[in-house]
């Protein structure tokens, strides 16, 4: 959240030179700083990502059981709590409904140049709509609920999300719930061990040996801090899984640990719910792990924490939330790797090399600090299909975006969102040689954004960051650099 210079008025815009077209984003030349390259330790692609081989190519590690979202692939069904529908007038625009107040029923619009959607309301699926028109009438319990729309826009699939409050209904309907992640999504298990209690969860935590599956049963877990020492394999990780109804917890926002810290390797956190911690999930050192399906809110600082060399890992359809209530300026939702003022204490001053981080297709909101904070040190991670609401928005600690990055070599492409105080999108080289060969692309601001969608700083050409023309939506426009 440090920044090295303050914004220029009149800043001259870069120019930079366009050898080809890459895909829609007009992108080329994405690593040619003459940097040494990190390799991932599994060597596979980013799903969804530039095509390998090319010049634009990161690489990622990503959880083969864990497949990447196609529209083709999605169930053609329905479930009762919403019907086909006319976008009639008053229909309010999915992009708009983040953190607003409703009535119910509603009427909600997909995005414009819809030609295939598929609606989601807290995780679960209510219909998939192949002809205009693309709107759905959801009728809702009172109380907080997700909307989803996993859209073919202009031919690519994008993901656009939404979390609001129903404050009445017109008649009574039954409450949908967030669905739990199906067991046949996650890797065979060994052993299973299950748990119903705080100490039998720490010593299944204790004992986790790979292939181990920890099943949690709904309840309450509390604990000044759990913790996840051992260690899977890529092919045999250790799993811990629960219902939403399986809360983790310090029970304390302003003083403890975390609600979970993970030290070991290859683990896969799906399903549960991390609740009222001064710091929610912390990964340190920990290769190739997976948080899958978590819902993680009401935290004092930071919601989810990769740290210390935790490569190759990811967090995937999740929701943080509500982040920073003890410390503001500490209050990312996802944070990774170290700031330079720490790598002292972290990695024994060595550059925090917590590189290719996969974080996609999340919910991200509420947040006193960035959405997203990408700190200097880090490498080749990709930022995808992320909704934003209401992130960065303290001001303390230069908090002012939904996501900052000061890393090299990052994607960041199909966000959408609104709301936060000054850029949606920000690169900061704070160190010589980081803050840059970052690539943007896709992005939608749906409003509350007053500055650039993206915005550089200092905005110079010699850093290699890209912009493409599509990154759209803010108050001031695609960047303070010239788009291509």
């Amino acid at each position: 959240m440090d920044r090295t210079a303050s914004r220029i008025a009149g800043a001259i815009l870069a120019v930079v030179f366009v050898a080809a077209i890459v895909g829609f984003s007009g992108l080329v030349d994405f690593g040619s700083s003459g940097r040494q390259a990190v390799p991932s330790p599994f060597g596979s692609a980013v799903p969804g990502a530039p095509t390998p081989g090319s010049a634009d190519a990161v690489r990622v590690a990503a959880s083969p059981s864990l497949p990447p979202y196609t529209a083709q692939a999605q169930p053609d069904l329905t479930v009762p709590g919403a019907t086909a529908a006319a976008a009639p007038k008053g229909a309010v625009p999915l992009e708009s409904l983040g953190g607003e107040v409703v009535q119910s029923p509603l009427t909600v619009a997909a995005p414009g140049g819809t030609t295939t959607v598929v609606w989601l309301v807290d995780h679960q699926v209510l219909a998939k709509q192949t002809a205009a028109p693309f709107a759905v009438t959801l009728k809702l319990a009172k109380g907080e609920h997700h909307l989803e729309a996993r859209a073919t826009v202009g031919g690519s699939p994008h993901r656009y999300r939404a979390r609001f409050t129903v404050s009445g209904t017109a008649a009574p309907v039954a409450t949908v719930v967030r669905a739990s992640v199906p067991l046949s999504s996650l890797p065979p298990a060994k052993h299973t061990v299950h748990v119903s209690g705080a100490d039998e969860l720490t010593t299944a935590l204790a004992r986790a040996k790979p292939g181990d599956r920890i099943q949690l049963a709904d309840g309450t877990y509390t604990s000044t801090q759990f913790e996840a020492s051992g260690s899977g394999t890529r092919t045999a990780p250790v799993v811990l899984v629960g219902s939403p109804r399986a809360v983790l917890t310090t029970g304390e926002t302003t003083k403890g640990g975390y609600a979970l810290h993970v030290t070991g390797s290859y683990w896969h956190l799906v399903g549960f719910t991390v609740r009222t911690a001064k710091k929610g999930i912390v990964l340190d050192g920990s290769i190739g792990s997976v948080l899958q399906g978590l819902d993680v809110g009401s935290i004092g600082e930071e919601g989810v924490h990769f740290r210390d060399g935790s490569s190759s890992s990811s967090i995937i359809d999740s929701t943080v939330h509500d982040t920073g209530l003890f410390q503001a300026r500490f209050g990312e939702g996802v944070y990774v790797g170290s700031a330079q003022s720490n790598w002292g204490k972290v990695t024994g001053g060595k550059p925090d090399r917590t590189d290719h981080v996969l974080i996609a297709d999340d919910t991200v909101s509420n947040t006193a600090a960035e959405g997203i904070d990408v700190k200097e040190g880090t490498t080749g991670g990709v930022i995808r299909g992320v909704h934003f609401s209401k992130d960065g928005t303290s001001g303390q600690n230069s908090a002012d975006s939904w996501v900052d990055i000061k890393g090299n070599d990052w994607t960041v492409t199909g966000n959408s969102g609104s709301t936060t105080l000054l850029d949606a999108f920000q690169v900061h080289q704070v160190l010589a040689g980081w803050g840059q060969d970052n690539v943007f692309r896709g992005n939608r601001v749906a409003g509350g954004v007053p500055g650039w969608t993206v915005g550089v700083y200092p905005p110079k050409a010699a850093s290699g960051n890209r912009v493409a023309c599509d990154d759209t939506g803010a108050h001031e426009g695609v960047s303070n650099i010239a788009c291509g």
